[in-house]
């Protein structure tokens, strides 16, 4: 019987096309889809077998990942303990300038998604681990009616449309995620919010749609800080959400963008940037900076300085360094992005709501200083008691919030209690 180091080294030397499948660094070879497909299924019959020494074989002598079997394996373990089981996809990337392949997994009941890039000399260059998120879990009472599509560029992201049951035409919420890392449901380290929101605005009577953000979807961009940027993140797939409102059972004409903390304060700009948003703009416990690069470093947790950050954006070097983990293009991005940029320039209805005893996002750091952008056209609000998920001490969004929201959208004075009851 063959031994499997050997069938694996064989399949080697054929996939990358060398001639002696020597340790040294090969010089630069012509890639075909073959030649991919054939290091693709290399890769997949190592991580079956879980021969991480013959994985490691599969690198180029000058990839910058750590690729020893022990650090291999580690990375797996990273993801999961369960062992790796059978390759339940499998697919190559061949484009002009990336090469590469994607497989899928089994790892108990869990799913893991394998990206690697090829090198110049047809060896892997880099390779991730990425456990697989769960698809969306779609819910329904007699209050509403959940549909999960798909929208965006490849890879499509998964979307989930709530619709209130019996209102036609309904006013539609844009529930963004806080995030760049986040599944349709959740928002920061509340693994429901942005579920648990949809729900009660639907049985106030607006729709809305929330969905998996791209580092969710697509953790291949990670391996690439090329590709890092805000705009292929975040950007270019909350303009699509904007676009396919069109193509549902909604008021595309009245659409509210609703965004709690970082995703709250990213608002300014990205209604600012789509007129289709027209019913109005809804900061949820949204912190309060200067500039878009200082709202990253705080909402990330990073030991960097904006003013470090701006000094090697005013230096523009040849080169895009890499400052708190992230390439300088993605800082340039979220330098444009604060949103006191933008407040002058966005006279639709604004509620700026804030839980009283939130310790992150607070009254007297951020609260009292969105007062200083108050207009006729924005209404503040805040709410004792209540933490940075407005949940009340059931657990549950507080129905305080969804009413003044509801209030706020029909035009009334939400600073101001609503009219007693009589009765």
């Amino acid at each position: 019987m063959i031994r499997f180091s050997k069938f694996l080294a064989s399949v080697l030397c054929l996939a990358v096309v060398l001639s002696g499948c020597s340790s040294a660094e090969e010089p630069s070879v012509q890639q075909t889809y073959a030649s991919v497909r054939s290091m693709t299924e290399a890769v997949s019959a190592a991580v079956r077998e879980e021969d991480w020494k013959a994985l490691s074989g599969l690198f180029a002598r000058s990839s910058a990942q750590k690729h020893r079997g022990k650090d291999l394996k580690a990375l797996w373990r990273k993801q999961t303990t369960a062992e790796p089981g059978e390759c339940l996809e499998q697919g190559v990337v061949f484009e002009e300038d990336r090469k590469g392949g994607q497989l899928l997994f089994a790892a108990g009941d869990q799913e893991v998604q394998a990206d690697f890039r090829l090198s110049d000399s047809g060896k892997i260059s880099s390779l991730q681990f990425f456990l697989r998120s769960s698809p969306p879990v779609i819910e329904s009472s007699d209050a509403y009616t959940e549909t999960e599509v798909s929208f965006g560029k490849a890879v499509s992201l998964r979307e989930i449309l709530t619709l209130p049951a019996d209102a036609e035409s309904a006013p539609v919420a844009i529930l963004m995620p806080e995030g760049m890392k986040e599944s349709c449901d959740g928002s920061g380290s509340d693994d429901s919010f942005r579920k648990d929101l949809a729900h009660a605005l639907a049985q106030a009577g607006i729709a809305s749609v929330r969905w998996n953000t791209r580092l969710e979807e697509d953790p291949y961009l990670i391996q690439d800080p090329s590709e890092y940027s805000l705009n292929r993140i975040l950007l270019e797939d909350f303009a699509s959400v904007v676009h396919s409102l069109e193509q549902y059972p909604v008021n595309a004409a009245d659409i509210i963008y609703i965004g709690i903390g970082t995703g709250g304060s990213l608002g300014y700009d990205l209604v600012n940037s789509h007129f289709e948003i027209s019913g109005g703009l809804v900061l949820l416990n949204a912190p309060y900076e200067e500039d878009g690069i200082s709202l990253l470093s705080r909402s990330e947790g990073l030991n960097v300085s904006a003013e470090e950050v701006k000094y090697s954006i005013a230096a523009e070097p040849e080169t895009d360094p890499m400052i708190g983990g992230y390439p300088l293009t993605y800082w340039k991005d979220w330098n444009t992005a604060g949103a006191l940029n933008y407040t002058p320039k966005v006279s639709m209805p604004i509620a700026i709501l804030q839980g009283e005893a939130d310790p992150e996002v607070t009254m007297s750091a951020d609260f009292e200083s969105w007062k200083s952008q108050k207009g006729s056209n924005v209404s503040m609000k805040s709410y004792p008691g209540l933490g940075h998920y407005l949940r009340g001490a059931d657990g549950s969004i507080s129905s305080e919030v969804i009413q003044d929201l509801i209030r706020w959208h029909q035009g009334e004075d939400i600073e101001k209690e609503g009219e007693e009851d009589d009765s």
